[in-house]
């Protein structure tokens, strides 16, 4: 893929991929699989998975029955798995090149907030559930560790033996301190995804290194995200440049998305079955 620049006058074109383009494949991964976690998982709790669980004798004669509905539930969260990877990297790329640090944070918290009543209605079926916050408040965190970890390193430059262990300590105290808030506010990926999203920015300046360290702490996840590891691939070909786009549409498509699969659910009768 190629994407046209403007340098000295003239058109050039930069091979790779924009993250206009990186966003679109963010957001196509992510609408599929909440298809499958909202709507899918629904019809599956509906067809009797929880009570086929009880026995092994159960569960086989159920999936003779829905083996190609879950099949199908299994594959969309399986390509589900590329959207937060993206997200996390373009947040940290966003971040470095962002002339107010403060109005992105501010527009990460409104939206965190705007999402959370779609959210809660998409996978609990109530307005309010208080267990599970959207994935803007995690995002929200980690920009907010990232931008206390680009503070201490403005502010504690210096390779002395002292400035390097209270420059270490505060980072560490900073990290920590985001991972616990995820895991009391129980964000979506909870500490997992502060941990990715400064792992990506800790790395920002090797390309290399980057990778490998995205693709090993989403390896180290649970069974399902390891197929994460796969978006550092098309990550891998990212060209800097910002393409096309709305940055409005990705803010406001989260819970707009949301809000129209629960609707679907309504009117499928089945918004009344939780689906976490």
């Amino acid at each position: 893929m190629q994407t046209e620049i403007i340098s000295e006058g003239k058109i050039q074109e930069k091979r790779g991929i924009s993250s206009a383009v990186l966003k679109n494949i963010a957001v196509v991964t992510m609408l599929i699989d909440h298809i499958g976690a909202v709507i899918v998982t629904r019809l599956l709790i509906r067809n009797g998975l929880y009570e086929a669980m009880a026995n092994q004798e159960a569960y086989t004669a159920w999936m003779g029955q829905n083996g190609r509905m879950y099949g199908i539930y299994m594959a969309m969260r399986i390509i589900g798995r590329f959207a937060f990877p993206i997200y996390c990297f373009l947040l940290v790329e966003g971040f470095q090149k962002t002339h107010n640090v403060k109005k992105y944070l501010g527009r990460m918290f409104l939206f965190a907030l705007i999402s959370e009543v779609p959210f809660d209605l998409a996978f609990s079926g109530k307005a309010w559930y208080p267990a599970y916050q959207n994935v803007f408040f995690t995002l929200l965190l980690g920009l907010l560790v990232i931008a206390g970890l680009h503070l201490v390193e403005q502010h504690f430059v210096g390779t002395t033996v002292g400035k390097t262990i209270l420059r270490v300590g505060l980072n560490a105290v900073i990290i920590l301190t985001g991972c616990v808030l995820a895991l009391v506010l129980k964000t979506d990926y909870d500490f997992k995804g502060i941990l990715a999203i400064t792992v990506l920015y800790l790395f920002r300046n090797r390309k290399k290194a980057q990778m490998w360290a995205g693709v090993i702490i989403f390896l180290l996840m649970d069974s399902l995200e390891m197929f994460a590891a796969l978006s550092f691939i098309l990550i891998w070909f990212y060209n800097g440049t910002r393409g096309r786009q709305n940055k409005y549409f990705f803010y406001l498509f989260y819970p707009a998305h949301l809000l129209l699969l629960w609707l679907v659910c309504v009117a499928m009768g089945i918004a009344g079955i939780p689906a976490i």
